[in-house]
């Protein structure tokens, strides 16, 4: 859902322990977009070569499949990945260092999601407070009920079903607001434990909840019902992921 008065793409973080799953949901939601680019990794030469499919609008996601790639490099190297990130997602990237600042760039948004280890969490955790890199992104936390699940799937030989994400889009590309006061309070108890300031999360949770009342028109109790589903993974907490 774009928005004039709050523009900002922002994030979503997925904060799991190790073989919890994060980058299949992740794979598996992107598949029914088009416009987004699901990467293993990231580095900023690959980046220069596929920013103007950003700028053109034929990618307007981006899902990384783990994010601790990006930190087992060199530290100058990852912190200019993790300064990338935090401007596609807020107020647009326009230049690499290398290149003439003085030139006329279009910025370049994203809406990134990315999936990591709660140990890659631990140990940025505090720096990313500081830096603004956490209020950027809406973060859900969770581990599996029952891992046996995934070595039940391998004795059987029968890979898990995550089922199928159908996508809808609206005719002309855009999703009205449409909340009552009571579900805006709803959001933004929901968010009130998560990182950085709850600003942003906040955003993204309201535009997320927009979607599914334009999504699930037919069932005006569904949003809610998914607000609740999802609202102790969005604590300090974190959830149970049900299999």
């Amino acid at each position: 859902m774009q928005s004039d008065d709050f523009p900002q793409y922002g994030g979503i973080l997925l904060q799991k322990p190790p073989g919890s799953l994060g980058s299949t949901a992740i794979a598996t939601a992107a598949a029914a977009h088009h416009d987004t680019l699901v990467l293993s990794d990231l580095t900023l030469p690959s980046f220069k070569v596929m920013r103007d499919d950003f700028v053109s609008g034929r990618y307007t996601a981006m899902g990384l499949l783990e994010l601790d790639k990006i930190y087992a490099r060199q530290n100058s190297t990852a912190m200019n990945l993790e300064g990338l990130i935090k401007g596609l997602t807020e107020e647009g990237f326009r230049h690499f260092g290398s290149e003439d600042q003085r030139l006329p760039s279009l910025p370049v948004r994203a809406h990134v999601q990315a999936a990591m280890t709660t140990a890659l969490a631990r140990k940025h955790f505090e720096r990313w407070m500081d830096n603004g890199f956490s209020r950027r992104f809406l973060w859900i936390t969770f581990k599996l009920r029952d891992p046996s699940k995934i070595r039940d799937a391998v004795h059987d030989w029968k890979r898990l079903d995550f089922g199928t994400v159908v996508s809808k889009r609206p005719a002309n590309g855009r999703i009205p607001y449409n909340m009552t006061p009571e579900e805006s309070k709803a959001v933004q108890r929901a968010v009130k434990e998560q990182p950085g300031g709850n600003a942003t999360a906040y955003a993204i949770l309201k535009k997320i909840f927009c979607v599914w009342r334009w999504k699930f028109k037919e069932d005006p109790k569904r949003p809610m019902q998914l607000l609740k589903d999802l609202e102790e993974a969005l604590s300090r907490n974190g959830d149970d992921l049900i299999l």
